[in-house]
């Protein structure tokens, strides 16, 4: 019902048509520096994967919040990624980008799911095994 969302918006939890609406209303401004990688953890904890490979990070959801994301993550944090319009993905490739990434979300977090913040763990360990790690895709 339209009064149980109403409530759940006011909380702060979104549907993907109502954080599409948020977003392009400047919802990312808002959040700021401070509060964006808690946001981001949070989709990466929901919507987000890192490979058993550990070579790749997607993110599903819709093709224009990606589109934002990607912007701010190239233009703030130097992370490089693509919009798999095939998946309605957010793709990060690059194992730089993906560490960086990976660490962004993971700093000074207390909440975060434990099987994907010990998958980071162990991406940090073949990142570091990792002779030339730059030369990765």
């Amino acid at each position: 019902s339209s009064k149980i969302e109403s409530r759940l918006l006011y909380l702060g939890c979104y549907t993907e048509r109502a954080l599409d609406k948020d977003l392009s209303n400047n919802l990312l401004n808002e959040l700021g520096d401070e509060y964006f990688p808690h946001f981001l953890r949070g989709l990466f904890d929901s919507r987000g994967t890192l490979s058993s490979s550990l070579k790749n990070v997607k993110i599903w959801g819709s093709l224009k919040s990606h589109y934002q994301f990607q912007k701010i993550l190239l233009d703030k944090y130097k992370i490089d990624s693509r919009v798999d319009l095939n998946q309605n993905a957010l793709t990060m490739e690059r194992l730089k980008s993906i560490k960086i990434f990976l660490d962004l979300i993971y700093q000074d977090n207390s909440i975060h799911l434990n099987r994907k913040y010990d998958h980071y763990l162990e991406f940090l360990q073949f990142y570091a095994a990792c002779p030339n790690p730059h030369l990765f895709k």
